[in-house]
């Protein structure tokens, strides 16, 4: 057997490892499992309400999204918008049937600079939207124009 440690290049710690019933596990999480949050909003007439807006310079990844709602004549749209540049994440149509969804996200489901995400209903229904994100810090975001060439 070939002992192995990984350690960290800098500060020299040691990964972590798991003991379980099932052997040996390394321990590894993602930024999105270790530091996300989560914000819900119910609407119970026609209109826009935020959700989720970054800081100044910063962005907002999106981790899951959930949405429940009525079955009434109308759609629901969840989306990316810094108020210029509008991008739908979905577009729900509440007339065939009661909305309920949940997204988990994979990948990066980021916005670009100070794009804020919102729910928009033209709807007379009570609807909840639950989003979980992550803030992105300015070193790691774009411009509208950076982010729409990478896609």
């Amino acid at each position: 057997m070939l002992k192995v440690n990984l350690t960290h290049a800098k500060d020299g710690t040691e990964a972590e490892i798991a003991h379980t019933p099932f052997g040996h596990i390394l321990v590894t999480s993602t930024p999105c499992k270790l530091y996300s949050h989560f914000n819900a909003a119910t609407r119970t007439t026609a209109g826009t309400t935020i959700l989720v807006q970054p800081t100044s310079g910063n962005a907002i990844a999106l981790t899951d999204i959930l949405i429940s709602g009525e079955k009434k004549a109308g759609t629901l749209t969840v989306r990316f918008t810094d108020g210029t540049n509008t991008i739908n994440i979905i577009v729900v149509p509440l007339t065939d049937a009661p909305a309920n969804y949940a997204i988990p996200f994979v990948g990066r489901w980021a916005g670009w600079r100070n794009a804020r995400v919102e729910m928009v209903t033209d709807a007379v229904a009570n609807i909840t939207v639950a989003v979980g994100y992550v803030r992105i810090g300015s070193e790691f975001t774009q411009s509208y124009a950076e982010w729409d060439a990478e896609r």
